[in-house]
């Protein structure tokens, strides 16, 4: 396969250059004007003129690159593909930073690198036998991180009617809250050109906001995440600029990794995590301690593999950690779409997973915190019951028989598959939903714009088998719902004030009251119920600084949702306040698939109001025993 990686530059430094590696001079077009880096040296520019192409030709926004970065790069290779030979793969990756497809190299010697590296035309031949997409590996952010989206949601357009893909997966982020950085990636002609279809009309949306309104929210963000003398360099920018300079970049980061977890979820075992080699940069002094330069170890995920990376006196060795584990882990991982994948297997990769994500090893068969025992439920509570109740459809029947049909939202239809859909009968507005997924809803608000074919398509991709979300952590109550669409009426007041609960629910009783302002911040608070004290917690959204009272309101969704959690030793029902109206949303086993951040003391706290022995679900046949 022909594969063209763009390596992008934006001054002199070592080159990287091959018959699949293309140097790129990002913003050509203003590269003499000053930058964040100074103003270029008329002997670096010259250097860059003859060993990079620029992305000034041909049909380019070279003179934005200030402001969007390497995206300069990108528009120009989409436009202009032609000139890179029509590649059948195509890539981006920058000086300081490239993928490694290796594993384990000598970082003491950079004789041949590339060879070591795997970047070059065989290497890569061998990656794409097994795999259709390269990303780079991604990060667990801490939530005040997501609050950098959360801000810039005020600039961008982004709506789930005309960004149906994005939007989901943004959704999916702010749940997972894994972050694919850098823009890097190796990926089809065909996704290269649809991503650039789906981000670059929000891109030109965002550039063409008032710069008084993007220093607004860009301030709102800066004094919320970063330190006190970044937040100064910040200022510095905003009186020189009148404006922040990468602001638009800074978000576009986020847009491509909602791109990349689509990627992720259409290839699956065929989309490759990416190891990143940090190049050494020749024109900046290592900036890191003195103690961290003689001494230092910290653990890195590559290629699925765990490793032990020490630093001894400047010196790097890269320690594989667990050999026999890690073969066991990629054994499992590669049939994790198997219904005989055994419950070691499933707890191999949930162990990798919960310690990637919450920062610390589980002990699955002897839990004790909250987030562990989350992960003994998945693997070992299969009561019938939890599947009826995940079902969003089947959820009904039970929620009817428990608290009365005056809290469903009215269904329209249910089918078997989208093509059985009549879409002439259904109002204007409406909702559609796959019954065994996670964010897997069509909201439609004007059936004259709705694409149907796209609709359908989209339906029916996310009805296949994998996609069905036991798939992702297996939350066992997931994995035998039987497929169905379901369209509901769309609530004309959700554009109003709309208020958010869930409750999590600890043997049958009400503990914690998850609250989440979904019209004007969406942001969120977590109260204890009893003293209604507010707690340090948020699981989902950055934190909520306004207080709550009890409402009217507030005191039914606390009796309901006793009711509705009388069979199970712990649940999580989620009820809308919609103007004083009461809304059933969905009932949750597996918050966060077990993976909440918190602090330890209250994921000890948690883990001790869950008692698995004598809260047992009435349906289990497996008899829940700690």
């Amino acid at each position: 396969m022909k594969t063209k990686i763009l390596v992008c530059y934006h001054k002199k430094d070592k080159l990287y250059k091959n018959d699949i590696l293309v140097p790129i001079h990002c913003g050509r077009a203003v590269a003499m004007e000053e930058s964040k880096d100074g103003k270029i040296s008329q002997k670096d520019y010259q250097w860059l003129l003859k060993n990079t192409i620029g992305d000034n030709t041909g049909d380019n926004i070279s003179e934005l690159n200030r402001d969007i970065n390497e995206w300069s790069a990108i528009y120009w290779a989409w436009k202009n593909y032609d000139k890179l030979g029509n590649p059948d793969y195509i890539g981006l990756m920058h000086y300081r930073r490239l993928f490694d497809f290796s594993g384990i190299i000598d970082t003491t010697n950079k004789k041949n690198l590339l060879d070591k590296l795997g970047l070059k035309q065989e290497g890569l031949d061998n990656i794409f036998q097994k795999y259709d997409f390269v990303y780079r590996e991604g990060f667990n952010i801490q939530d005040k991180t997501l609050h950098t989206f959360e801000v810039y949601q005020k600039t961008v357009n982004l709506s789930e009617s005309y960004h149906p893909l994005l939007y989901k997966e943004y959704e999916k982020f702010k749940e997972e809250q894994i972050f694919y950085c850098n823009n890097m990636f190796i990926m089809k002609k065909e996704d290269f050109f649809n991503m650039c279809e789906e981000v670059f009309p929000l891109m030109f949306d965002i550039i063409n906001k008032p710069k008084e309104e993007k220093t607004t929210q860009f301030r709102e963000w800066i004094n919320k995440n970063w330190s006190n003398q970044r937040l100064d360099k910040a200022i510095n920018k905003l009186l020189v600029y009148g404006y922040y300079p990468r602001y638009t970049s800074y978000l576009m980061e986020y847009i491509s990794c909602f791109y990349f977890m689509y990627l992720k979820d259409k290839y699956k075992e065929r989309a490759l995590s990416g190891s990143i080699f940090f190049a050494e940069d020749t024109n900046k002094k290592n900036k890191r301690g003195l103690l961290r330069k003689i001494f230092s170890v910290r653990n890195e995920y590559s290629h699925n593999k765990k490793y032990k990376i020490i630093t001894i006196a400047g010196i790097k060795i890269k320690i594989r950690t667990d050999k026999a584990k890690e073969k066991a882990l990629a054994k499992a991982k590669a049939k994790r779409y198997d219904p005989k994948l055994s419950t070691k297997e499933k707890k191999l990769i949930l162990e990798e997973q919960f310690e990637r994500y919450v920062g610390y090893k589980p002990n699955i068969d002897n839990p004790k915190t909250f987030n562990e025992k989350i992960q003994w439920l998945k693997l070992y509570n299969e009561d019938p019951l939890l599947t009826k109740c995940a079902d969003k459809y089947l959820v009904r029947e039970y929620v009817k028989e428990k608290i009365g049909e005056q809290y469903l939202i009215p269904m329209l239809g249910v089918w078997d598959k989208a093509e059985d859909i009549d879409f002439d009968k259904l109002p204007d507005k409406f909702v559609l939903k796959v019954n065994w997924g996670s964010g897997q809803n069509i909201i439609v608000k004007d059936k004259s714009k709705l694409d149907i074919q796209d609709t359908v398509q989209k339906l029916n991709k996310w009805m296949e088998p994998h996609s069905n979300h036991y798939f992702y952590s297996f939350e066992w109550c997931y994995k035998n719902i039987q497929p169905k669409i379901i369209a509901e009426q769309y609530i004309e007041q959700m554009d109003g004030y709309l208020v958010d609960y869930k409750i999590h629910i600890f043997g049958g009783k009400p503990f914690l009251a998850q609250i989440i302002d979904r019209w004007e911040t969406h942001k969120e608070t977590i109260y204890e119920i009893d003293s209604w004290q507010k707690t340090e917690l948020h699981f989902t959204y950055e934190l909520l600084e306004r207080n709550f009272d009890k409402t009217p309101s507030f005191e039914i969704i606390q009796k309901l949702s006793e009711e509705l959690s009388k069979d199970f030793c712990y649940v999580r029902a989620d009820f809308y306040d919609i103007n004083s109206k009461i809304y059933f949303g969905e009932l949750t086993f597996y918050p966060g698939s077990g993976f909440l951040s918190m602090p330890l003391s209250w994921d000890k706290k948690l883990g001790d109001m869950l008692t698995l022995s004598e809260r047992a679900n009435k349906g289990n046949k497996n008899g829940i025993k700690l």
